[in-house]
């Protein structure tokens, strides 16, 4: 579930500074305030970068190197508790963006901003439960386009089969992913754990279907983003997807495509042949 939005201002030679809250960050960034620790990474979803960021915890460097062709980082270690984020070359105009992570759980900060805006945001997805599955694909989605008008409904589905009439998220708001959405099934991930033989997505060709809420899939351009975009994913392993701002026009969109676990020690490509369709 997320947790915490913050508006940047774009920036050209300027970084973020940090003010530690409560430990040293040499330790803060290990161990936390109580020995505990939990995992953190940066998705880089902005059309507007044009060079490396990184991301760093408590003024250590935790991922670096994200580009738009390597837009996501490896979960890092980080400690539980307080902790202060910050994306050197932005500057956050409320000051760096401060989260609280809990022991043993995952969290995804997504930079976004689109070309024609005055702004960047930054997004802190907090990937609950990810623990990948053998008899099953599973994903949770996440909502980090601001230029959507509308809450939307998400389609999932392998694509010899067409989207069904119930979406598999649905009225999945701004800030918001497949954990918090009204109905959620109690986790970020589907399908949700135990996985059962009802409830399996098993290795195929997926596509999504974006609409807005309570409307139904056409597969046409009519669609926010439609079922001719097509990625294997494969059982045995949990990915997140990450909607996002293609451009400053309203409903623009795009998806990366992140693979949460097993872990990827490594920046990935985040590929996803995405269609992307301007209502």
């Amino acid at each position: 579930m997320t947790k915490f939005i913050a508006r940047a201002a774009i920036a050209a030679g300027i970084s973020l500074s940090l003010a530690l809250v409560g430990c040293s960050g040499a330790n803060n960034i290990v161990s936390g305030s109580t020995g505990a620790k939990g995992f953190a990474r940066l998705i880089d979803a902005s059309p507007l970068t044009t060079t490396p960021l990184g991301l760093q915890a408590s003024s250590t460097t935790i991922n670096s190197n994200i580009t738009s062709s390597t837009p996501i980082g490896p979960y890092a270690t980080v400690g539980a508790g307080n902790q202060q984020f910050s994306v050197p070359g932005l500057t956050i105009n409320n000051n760096p963006f401060k989260h609280s992570i809990s022991s043993a759980t995952n969290y995804t900060v997504v930079v976004e901003g689109e070309p024609g805006a005055t702004n960047y945001q930054t997004f802190i997805f907090q990937d609950t439960n990810p623990s990948a599955s053998p008899a099953s694909v599973r994903f949770k989605v996440d909502n980090a386009a601001p230029n959507l008008t509308t809450a939307v409904d998400v389609y999932v589905h392998a694509t010899a089969n067409p989207a069904l009439g119930i979406p598999t998220i649905a009225g999945l708001a701004l800030n918001n992913d497949s954990g918090s959405y009204p109905g959620a099934p109690g986790n970020s991930y589907l399908p949700p754990q135990p996985v059962t033989t009802l409830n399996t997505y098993p290795t195929s060709t997926y596509a999504l279907d974006i609409v807005p809420a309570g409307t139904t899939p056409t597969g046409t351009s009519a669609d926010l983003f439609f079922g001719t975009t097509t990625t294997l994913l494969t059982a045995g392993v949990s990915y997140s997807f990450v909607i996002y701002d293609k451009s400053a026009t309203a409903n623009s969109i795009g998806v990366l495509l992140a693979q949460d676990s097993p872990q990827v020690q490594s920046n990935q490509s985040g590929t996803f042949s995405a269609v992307v369709h301007k209502i």
